[in-house]
């Protein structure tokens, strides 16, 4: 007989589109009334409006007037983890990328996070 249940999944941090999670013996009870199979959810990601993700790092496009680049400024960035002045030095060129280490994601079996970067666009 089939039947409908709702189950709470814990999500670890780092997971990537296409990961499989495996819960053991939530699946499918076996042939002749077995023990219950394995189920397999597997993680889909949504794209996120201002970050793009590449392996751990995530990548965002700040536009800058060309005086700002050319002089240096800092430049207010919402990351993740809350708001970040982003320092910009003087000769900074369009579509260079400006490291802003320990800002990505976090590594699916590790406990550090990745770099992100932040790439200007004068």
């Amino acid at each position: 007989m089939r039947s409908r249940r709702t189950l709470t999944v814990k999500i670890p941090a780092g997971v990537d589109n296409g990961t499989r999670i495996q819960l053991a013996g939530e699946g499918e009870v076996g042939p002749g009334g077995g023990p219950a199979g394995d189920l397999y959810v597997e993680i889909h990601e949504l794209p996120h409006s201002q970050f793009q993700r590449r392996g751990d790092d995530l990548h965002c496009t700040v536009t800058l007037p060309m005086t700002a680049a050319a002089l240096g400024t800092k430049v207010p960035l919402e990351t993740l983890d809350g708001l970040e002045e982003v320092d910009i030095r003087p000769g900074t060129q369009s579509g260079q990328s400006i490291p802003l280490h320990g800002r990505g994601v976090t590594h699916l079996r590790g406990a550090d996070a990745a770099t992100s970067s932040s790439t200007p666009a004068a």
